[in-house]
């Protein structure tokens, strides 16, 4: 039987953004203003779980991880705890074992669990017991909150430096900054480990672009995959020596990998007309098909200043 595994202990919950203008010199590019956006955040409903009946509890964040190729964890912090679930590659729970922990010495594991599947979320039922107590527990994930990712993003000036798991988190912390932050007119990336949804995390390279961000690599900078396609939103795009970009393929269009896919495929369509928006005709369907050919969808090849240069990436 498959399994999910659940373990909630307490945390404390990090904020997503911040202000710092300590010694920072805030500059505005008179001859390039930013550009306002006017396009509506995209709606992120909170998981949430009740404990033996108990009141219900926010699950403020998820993050995956993928351990193989047919199954993921998933970490969920919420507002007293954080737990882990084992999906399929389909994001569906794939089993009927949970663990669960409520504090550090209590410890639950799960059965008679079921799952109910909803138009846009999981409910899992069933009971949790730790030898001497059976308790009930319940968990409701939204889809919308699979697809958030975990990035989190800080003022410095006129920078807006952000990290973390892309997703429409990312693509409304944009649309946050162009509104509460008029002085930033850069957007540089940190440790980025890839999107968590490619449909929303081009979307958010739009918005970028028709903001007219420039996008920056400081020295410690490692981007992977969608983190290398916000990159190229930017409308100047500069680095620094060391800054890391890693490229590869993507999973999965009916069945076959991007790598496996004829170039005249129809699943090639929405990232070949994102990297030519990006980086123009030719250099942007380069690019796009030398990532996919980079390495496997579960690999991962980091570029060379000579491929950074070829393809156009780094603007000045």
């Amino acid at each position: 039987m498959k399994t999910i595994y659940l373990i909630i202990s307490i945390l404390m919950v990090t904020t997503t953004s911040c202000q710092k203008d300590d010694d920072i010199n805030v500059t505005i590019d008179l001859n390039n203003p930013i550009n306002t956006l006017n396009q509506t955040p995209i709606t992120i409903i909170q998981s949430s779980f009740v404990f033996n009946n108990g009141v219900s509890q926010n699950v403020d964040a998820l993050t995956d991880a993928e351990i193989n190729d047919n199954n993921f964890v998933v970490s969920n912090i919420t507002s007293s705890g954080q737990f882990a679930i084992s999906l399929d590659d389909t994001f569906f729970p794939n089993g009927a074992i949970v663990l669960f922990k409520p504090n550090e010495t209590s410890e639950y594991i799960g059965h008679n669990f079921t799952i109910i599947e909803n138009e846009n979320s999981l409910t899992l039922t069933g009971q949790v017991s730790n030898g001497s107590e059976t308790k009930d527990l319940e968990i409701t994930l939204q889809e919308s909150q699979f697809e958030a990712g975990d990035s989190e993003f800080e003022v410095l000036g006129n920078i807006a430096r952000i990290s973390g798991t892309l997703g429409s988190l990312t693509y409304n912390q944009i649309l946050e900054i162009n509104a509460e932050y008029p002085n930033v007119n850069t957007i540089e990336l940190g440790l980025i480990d890839g999107s968590i949804n490619d449909e929303v995390n081009v979307q958010t390279g739009r918005l970028i672009r028709q903001a007219g961000y420039r996008t920056h690599l400081k020295l410690n900078s490692m981007i992977f995959s969608g983190g290398v396609d916000l990159f190229c939103s930017g409308k100047v795009r500069t680095m620094e020596a060391g800054a890391i970009l890693g490229v590869h393929s993507w999973c999965c269009y009916e069945g076959l990998t991007a790598d496996q896919l004829p170039e005249d495929s129809e699943g090639h369509i929405e990232q070949l007309d994102y990297f030519t928006e990006m980086l123009g005709e030719t250099k942007g369907r380069d690019f796009y098909f030398f990532t996919i050919n980079s390495a496997p969808f579960n690999g991962m090849h980091q570029m060379t200043t000579q491929e950074i240069n070829e393809y156009g990436l780094v603007t000045e």
